[in-house]
């Protein structure tokens, strides 16, 4: 019994954090996009003006059982965000985030 118990508590850690997975790189992918603009864009806007290609690849996410984060390590990433604005804000609204985690999570247990 104990053992079952265990192994469903795994099993439940580990459908959690696919569903964190699979929501933190659909939301990377969007991060990536909005920083693949033409060199020809203007500054301020999105998608960001590729210059040296150094913002798109500092792109990253961190997943933990109960967390995950989508980030840009750039140092400069910050003063784009303040410029811009939040852009995952915009790319999250209309989607369904909920769902991409569901189907995650339902496959890994399924798994």
């Amino acid at each position: 019994m104990v053992r079952r118990l265990i192994r469903r508590a795994s099993a439940g850690r580990r459908a959690n954090r696919a569903g964190l997975l699979a929501v933190a790189t659909f939301l990377n992918d969007r991060q990536v996009d909005n920083l693949s603009g033409g060199g020809n864009d203007p500054a301020g806007s999105y998608p960001v003006p590729v210059r040296s290609g150094h913002l798109r690849r500092s792109a990253e996410i961190v997943v933990n059982d109960n967390d995950a984060y989508v980030m840009n390590t750039a140092r400069y990433a910050g003063q784009i965000h303040e410029k811009n604005g939040p852009f995952l804000a915009e790319t999250s609204k209309g989607q369904k985030l909920g769902r991409i985690f569901a189907g995650a999570y339902k496959h890994e247990l399924v798994d």
